[in-house]
């Protein structure tokens, strides 16, 4: 997995609303590195020990360049904002979590590594 290559952010080119309650988002990589892609959500204030809206999607590669894949999906959640990680694995079956900028070996439970929306 070519961690240099992977790049997310939450501005308006890789996350943004694209109607009420539905929002999109991207995520480049590099090229034929990924086998899967996943995104992980659920909303910011609302804690989990009292309703858990966690929810996964697998993404879907939309766009190729010489160098990179893009992929992309969009969620449907009725939520002032949200957190979100990406579970990335690669071609050996390697799997990394991406949140917040940073990688991790296990999923990401904690809001301050996560993506925030």
């Amino acid at each position: 997995m070519e961690f240099s290559a992977i790049y997310h952010s939450m501005d308006k080119r890789f996350c943004f609303a694209v109607d009420e309650g539905k929002f999109l988002i991207r995520i480049k990589v590099k090229k034929n590195d990924l086998r899967r892609v996943i995104l992980h959500y659920k909303d910011k204030y609302l804690p989990v020990k009292f309703i858990d809206t966690r929810r996964t999607v697998e993404m879907k590669k939309i766009a190729s360049d010489r160098y990179n894949d893009y992929y992309e999906t969009i969620i449907s959640i009725d939520v002032i904002c949200f957190r979100y990680f990406f579970e990335l694995e690669d071609q050996n079956g390697l799997i990394k979590y991406y949140g917040n900028y940073s990688f991790y070996d296990t999923i990401i439970d904690n809001n301050d590594r996560m993506f925030d929306c």
